[in-house]
């Protein structure tokens, strides 16, 4: 089939009537030998179609976040379906949508995937974020299951302080969203409507907020080299029905930190041995 013969659906109509006259009449002029070939081509297409439209998902939903504020003028907004399957590892991008104007929310978005991708036993997250030349303005914090829903997803977006900007080899210790990946050599888990464990060290102030899965979290840190320590970290008093376990560990764990190293997009902190306690990622959609 040559790259000029693209018919559209009213074509192939046209062409299969054509065909089934032909058959019957032996109708003069259109002969019954060119047309094998070109009704294969209709027929290769007509597959490819169907195949397409078997295989293709979509993902619908909004975004919105509670602050009463206007976005800057060039601000995008955009989503991506992510598989988190395994905690320990970056997530694999499935489909996305945008970057498309932000300027009242909330964020309407239809991701398209490919079904084929995703598994029962799989997890799939959809991360939204808004961002102006560059700086991450905004962006969701908790997994949040996106297939197997009867209705759109509702999605909210938390203002992130500071401004991340992905460099080429190191993403910086601060301004940055650091997403908890490993606690103590395991896998850290997200919960379904909880927000997912992770840091955000401020660049103005010797001040590190975050979230231990459940509750906020929020403390001092000083910083000299590769040296870094934690200091009166305190959190909300909030139970969830999942993770406080975890969230303890969590707690615990940055109360012994002594020294972190940044490798690309990967934060870890060790203790005063040199052991590596906790991971992170940092979180851009790119």
């Amino acid at each position: 089939m040559t790259a000029d013969f693209l018919p559209t659906g009213r074509d192939l109509a046209s062409e299969a009537g054509a065909m089934r006259h032909a058959a019957r009449r032996g109708t003069p002029g259109l002969g019954l030998a060119p047309w094998p070939r070109r009704a294969r081509a209709v027929a290769a297409i007509a597959l490819a179609a169907c195949a397409l439209s078997a295989h293709a998902g979509t993902v619908t939903g909004k975004a919105a976040y509670r602050e009463r504020m206007a976005l800057p003028s060039g601000a995008t907004f955009e989503a991506a379906l992510e598989d988190v399957s395994r905690a320990d590892a970056p997530a694999v991008i499935l489909g996305r949508f945008g970057p498309v104007p932000a300027t009242v929310p909330p964020f309407p978005f239809t991701i398209s995937f490919d079904d084929a991708k995703v598994t029962p036993q799989g997890r799939y997250n959809v991360r939204a974020s808004v961002r102006h030349e560059g700086r991450l303005l905004f962006t969701t914090d908790r997994y949040t299951a996106a297939l197997g829903r009867d209705r759109p997803l509702d999605l909210r977006l938390v203002k992130v302080t500071g401004t991340p900007t992905p460099p080429a080899t190191a993403t910086p210790l601060r301004n940055t969203y650091w997403k908890l990946v490993a606690l103590k050599g395991k896998p850290a888990q997200a919960f379904k409507d909880q927000r997912e464990p992770h840091l955000v060290f401020k660049a103005d102030e010797l001040r590190v907020s975050g979230s231990g899965g459940c509750n906020n979290l929020a403390g001092g840190f000083t910083l000299e080299g590769d040296r870094l320590a934690l200091s009166q970290m305190a959190g909300t008093m909030m139970a969830c029905p999942h993770g406080m376990e975890q969230e303890a560990a969590f707690l615990a764990t940055l109360a012994t930190i002594a020294r972190y190293r940044i490798a690309g997009d990967a934060l870890t902190l060790f203790d005063a041995k040199g052991r590596a306690l906790a991971k992170f990622r940092a979180v851009a959609l790119r």
